[in-house]
């Protein structure tokens, strides 16, 4: 249900930008931070709604691939230090 949702926005976004704006104010990254919560639907991509939140604020195809992937940094890194924390062998 909330994949099609979420790519029929996907869609509209790239249908509705027309300028192309090169850097990011304070209030685009509190958007950024705010819908990267609808990532914890099942079903919803949360590079796909980077990506989509990227497309409406007018960010360029690009730099929003670029930057979803620059969101997901800590998140990678910070994956085994949770591992780690939860497990019974922690040195």
């Amino acid at each position: 249900m909330y994949t099609h949702l979420f790519s029929l926005l996907l869609y509209f976004s790239q249908k509705r930008y027309l300028l192309i704006k090169k850097y990011l104010n304070y209030f685009d990254l509190f958007l950024y931070s705010f819908f990267q919560i609808f990532a914890l639907i099942p079903g919803v991509s949360r590079l796909g709604l980077t990506i989509t939140i990227g497309n409406f604020i007018r960010l360029s195809y690009i730099n929003s691939i670029n930057f979803s992937f620059l969101l997901s940094i800590p998140v990678i890194l910070s994956q085994p230090v949770c591992e780690l924390s939860f497990s019974d062998k922690w040195l």
